[in-house]
């Protein structure tokens, strides 16, 4: 099918045509089935996008939030998991909470100390045995 056809079937179902192009399309139509059923096809879905026209009346939004918020009351979709998954990890939190305190209780507790430190239960150093090299007990012996 031509481009300058499928552009005069097109422009034909507002009325645009001059009494020559017409003559044109109907000869056009008369020989060419393509051309024939991409009319037949367009009329169909101006006609049902003209059917479907009154869905636009006032408060449209307005019916589709409703619809929607209908829909997800009937059908769960994603809501109802993203509110299991809250209640999971609101529980994994809390369980992990709970072991965290009592982890640093039972650090404070074992600890003669009362320090940061000792709550999350790090060795304590002092500069000395930092700065200390490990090798001078070896070499204290060779001396």
């Amino acid at each position: 099918m031509r481009d300058d056809l499928r552009e005069l079937l097109y422009r034909s179902f507002d009325g645009d045509l001059t009494p020559d192009e017409r003559r044109q399309l109907d000869d056009a139509l008369a020989r060419d089935g393509e051309l024939r059923s991409e009319r037949d096809r367009v009329a169909r879905m101006r006609k049902s996008l003209a059917d479907g026209a009154e869905g636009f009346r006032p408060f449209f939004a307005e019916r589709v939030m409703h619809r929607l918020k209908g829909d997800t009351e009937t059908n769960p979709g994603l809501e109802q998991i993203f509110e299991w998954l809250q209640l999971v990890v609101r529980r994994v939190a809390i369980t992990g909470a709970v072991a965290l305190v009592a982890l640093v209780a039972y650090n404070l507790s074992t600890s003669d100390e009362l320090s940061l430190a000792a709550a999350i239960g790090a060795p304590t150093e002092t500069i000395e045995s930092v700065l200390e090299s490990p090798f001078e007990p070896v070499l204290e012996q060779f001396s």
